[in-house]
């Protein structure tokens, strides 16, 4: 069967694959990184914005929500749940968990749980670590708290950012010594290309049109996790003079160079990317629908080989 979609002006068309191809789409919605300190943005209207788009083009999506957003705003994120989209964990407060004593790392995990299950009413079952800085004790941890699976790793090299080239792209399970699984990876797809994630921040580094060539010339895999935040429908328009120099001339250069674009332009462009994804056959879903789908999740990948992060990770500035 064959499906046509519009892209900048252009028909992109596509055969639907015999074994059902799975597009996962993901918002974090936390402290908007565009200014220094915990600056939430307007949660309200960014979350209005994808809804209505989402709703429009019948597409489900994942949303990983910080703890204390859930806690702050528990009309828009039960908002989130009624529609039929999934909430997940982003943690607590978006502080790094890695490197921490396993106690307040464990203490953070079920705060954060707690929060978002007293927002919306039901336990989450998937995690995404900030920063995508995960390593074994905090898997570990994620499974005793009831967790089924992780979004956290970006398999890809990145200078202070990322340093997970050597793990699958396409979902697998983290096993512990015995062979028994520990949690399930869907791991954020990277463009096959240039090795860059496949989410909204990078879309705008490079460009929707540049962007766009890298990734139809490349073969993607038969499940596609895409990310973005809730903030950069957010207007840049928040003032950060009582900062220091330094952290003030770091965040406008992020502001100038990642999040370039917001509102309406970023709406139309998702809106463009879902109709290309599903013009060559990916269905739209949860990322909890698509770990329960046949066939997702095939490889195995031993824990031990998660190994704590880097300095330069644990430092992490987040983009």
């Amino acid at each position: 069967m064959e499906a046509a979609a519009s892209y900048h002006g252009r028909t992109v068309t596509g055969n639907a694959h015999p074994r059902e191809r799975i597009l996962c789409l993901t918002v974090d919605i936390e402290f908007d990184a565009r200014f220094p300190g915990k600056y939430a943005g307007d949660i309200p209207q960014s979350v209005d914005c994808l809804l209505s788009l989402f709703s429009r083009m019948d597409v489900d999506a994942t949303f990983f929500v910080l703890g204390e957003i859930a806690s702050v705003y528990p009309e828009s994120i039960e908002r989130i749940a009624h529609e039929g989209h999934e909430v997940a964990c982003h943690g607590l407060g978006h502080r790094r968990l890695v490197g921490l004593h396993r106690d307040a790392q464990e203490r953070l995990v079920v705060q954060a749980t707690e929060a978002i299950t007293r927002t919306v009413g039901t336990i989450p079952r998937g995690f995404r670590a900030p920063g995508f800085i995960t390593d074994d004790r905090l898997m570990h941890t994620l499974r005793a708290s009831g967790y089924i699976y992780d979004s956290s790793i970006v398999p890809i090299r990145f200078p202070g950012r990322y340093d997970y080239h050597r793990f699958p792209r396409c979902p697998f399970t983290f096993v512990d010594d015995s062979g028994n699984p520990v949690l399930v990876e869907m791991p954020v797809t990277v463009l096959p290309l240039v090795r860059l994630p496949i989410s909204l921040t990078w879309m705008q580094f490079l460009g929707d049109r540049i962007y766009m060539k890298f990734f139809k010339e490349g073969r993607l895999p038969r499940c596609v996790v895409f990310y973005s935040h809730s903030y950069e429908l957010s207007p840049k328009t928040k003032r950060d003079d009582k900062f220091a120099l330094s952290e003030r001339l770091y965040h406008w250069l992020k502001r100038t160079l990642f999040y370039r674009s917001t509102g309406p332009k970023l709406i139309s462009f998702l809106e463009a990317f879902i109709n290309c994804m599903k013009a060559n056959g990916y269905q739209p879903m949860r990322l909890i629908d698509a770990v329960k789908q046949p066939e997702t999740v095939g490889l195995e990948v031993p824990i031990a080989s998660l190994s704590r992060p880097s300095s330069a990770q644990r430092r992490f500035l987040p983009l």
